[in-house]
């Protein structure tokens, strides 16, 4: 294998390493999912659609105001992301 050929090989598995350590927490955990369904349900919500992550942007949980949930996947140390807001 020659250099160049090492050298993009090498360069295409440290992005593929970053990516996945960069962009893995984008889900919910399930402890706050289960969480979010209890209030949604004490509140009568019949149109947060739980199949979808509440944290993934999606429509159905950002675009009206009473609909709004705001997460943060940025927590330091952690996989997952958090409601902050609703």
């Amino acid at each position: 294998m020659s250099t160049s050929s090492q050298f993009l090989f090498l360069s295409l598995i440290a992005i593929w390493f970053i990516s996945l350590t960069a962009f893995a927490a984008t889900t919910i955990h399930q402890d706050e999912k289960k969480a979010l369904e209890d209030i949604a349900n004490s509140l009568g919500k019949k149109d947060w659609n739980f199949d979808t992550d509440p944290c993934s942007n999606k429509p159905n949980w950002v675009t009206k105001l009473e609909n709004n949930v705001t997460c943060n996947c940025s927590v330091a140390g952690d996989n997952f992301c958090h409601v902050v807001a609703m």
